[in-house]
C-alpha cells in the first residue's frame, strides 16, 4: 500500500495530466482492504462479547452499558482517523421488555448519537439478513 498511495500519482486525462493525492477512492480495488486495515485496531478495542464488522458495517451487542462506552470508543478512535459514522444509518434494538428501561437506554444513545434509530426486534437484519 505504501508503494501504491505514498507519493501522488499523475492521471492523464485527455491532454490534461491530474495529480492524484487524495487517497483511496470509490471503485479503487485495494480501498476497501485499505480501508479496513485502517479501522482493524479499533475493531479490536470493542469490547462487546458480540461483534462483528463487515467493510464498513459494525455490529456490536451485549449489556447496554457495554456498547455504549463502545461506540464512545468508536466515534473518538474514527475522529481520529478522519472517518466519521453515518449517524442516520445508525441503529440500535434494545432486548427488554421494560419500556421505561427502554427510554432510559435510548436517551442514553441519543446523547452520543442523536440521529440513532431503533429498530424493533422482529425487523432486524444483519448485513441483509432477518435475526
Amino acid at each position: 500500500l505504501n508503494l501504491c498511495y505514498e507519493e501522488a500519482s499523475f492521471l492523464n486525462f485527455g491532454e490534461k495530466m491530474i495529480l492524484s493525492e487524495e487517497g483511496f477512492q470509490q471503485g479503487d480495488p485495494v480501498a476497501v482492504f485499505g480501508f479496513c486495515l485502517t479501522i482493524h485496531k479499533m475493531l479490536e478495542n470493542i469490547r462487546a462479547k458480540f461483534k462483528l464488522g463487515y467493510i464498513d458495517d459494525i455490529s456490536a451487542g451485549v449489556h447496554w452499558e457495554v456498547v455504549l462506552s463502545d461506540l464512545q470508543n468508536v466515534l473518538l478512535s474514527i475522529s481520529s482517523l478522519g472517518l466519521e459514522v453515518n449517524e442516520k444509518k445508525s441503529e440500535l434494538t434494545i432486548f427488554s421488555d421494560d419500556p421505561e428501561k427502554k427510554r432510559m437506554i435510548l436517551e442514553q444513545f441519543k446523547a452520543v448519537c442523536p440521529s440513532i434509530s431503533v429498530t424493533e426486534k422482529k425487523d432486524l437484519l444483519l448485513l441483509g439478513a432477518p435475526l
